[in-house]
């Protein structure tokens, strides 16, 4: 997701795909059986790298605890930089909404070509033709050709 894309209430395309995906889907394909898998091999790579660690000395004593405060803490920020993006992608579609609406009247006016052009321009530029107004198609190409 980024915020140059459609949202799902300009394109619902997306969203009627992943249904007709789940509804094609066979039993093995559940999410719920994928989790389960992936838990499944997590554990047992895990006792696979605590088997080795305990066969030394220094890995019983030294290196196992530190690997297991280290996959703990790992487990732990990865659900929160999970949440995290959630959260932050929650504010995708008003900020596109509100550039969206910059656009179009900065195509009117003719500083832009198209409203959505207005995702080529970084936020001192906005900032700087809001100040000054004057047209910036060609800054923009420039960016949309290298961006393809």
């Amino acid at each position: 997701m980024d915020i140059l894309y459609p949202t799902w209430c300009e394109d619902p395309e997306p969203v009627y795909s992943f249904i007709r995906s789940y509804l094609d889907a066979d039993e093995a394909q559940s999410p719920y059986r994928q989790q389960e898998r992936l838990i499944q091999e997590r554990q047992r790579l895990t006792r696979m790298v605590m088997k080795d660690l305990e066969k030394s000395l220094p890995g019983r004593l030294v290196i196992s605890p530190i690997f297991k405060w280290i996959l703990n803490q790992t487990q732990i920020h990865t659900r929160e930089r999970d949440t995290m993006h959630f959260e932050m992608t929650r504010l995708f579609p008003p900020i596109r909404r509100l550039m969206l609406e910059l656009g179009a009247r900065w195509a009117e006016r003719g500083l832009i070509e198209k409203p959505e052009d207005v995702f080529y321009l970084q936020i001192n530029e906005m900032v700087e033709l809001a100040k000054s107004p004057h047209p910036v198609q060609d800054k923009v190409r420039a960016r949309k050709d290298a961006f393809i």
